[in-house]
């Protein structure tokens, strides 16, 4: 944070990272490790949470034949359907405008 402020007042230097401390950023301070996110178990809780709610879905919603599913998080899905139905495409094939 100290050096975001120096930078902005102007008073930061290039040679302000020459401690082997300000470079490492207390990557190695006893205790637990920090753990990252892992964007693999994220991908394999979103392909999980995607057939459950497929599931669900299939089981307890009523729905017409003309939807669609996203899944755009573990956790969240959304039932997206057209009003009215199925788009009269032969119509639009016929007159475009």
């Amino acid at each position: 944070m100290t050096e975001m402020v120096s930078r902005r007042t102007g008073t930061y230097s290039t040679n302000a990272l020459t401690n082997l401390d300000d470079i490492l950023d207390g990557y190695y301070m006893p205790g637990p490790e920090r753990k990252h996110k892992s964007p693999t178990r994220r991908l394999i809780n979103h392909k999980n949470s995607t057939a459950d709610h497929k599931k669900r879905v299939a089981n307890n919603l009523q729905r017409g034949d003309y939807s669609q599913i996203y899944s755009i998080a573990p956790g969240s899905t959304y039932v997206i359907e057209a009003q009215g139905g199925e788009l009269p495409y032969d119509m639009a094939e016929k007159n475009p405008q």
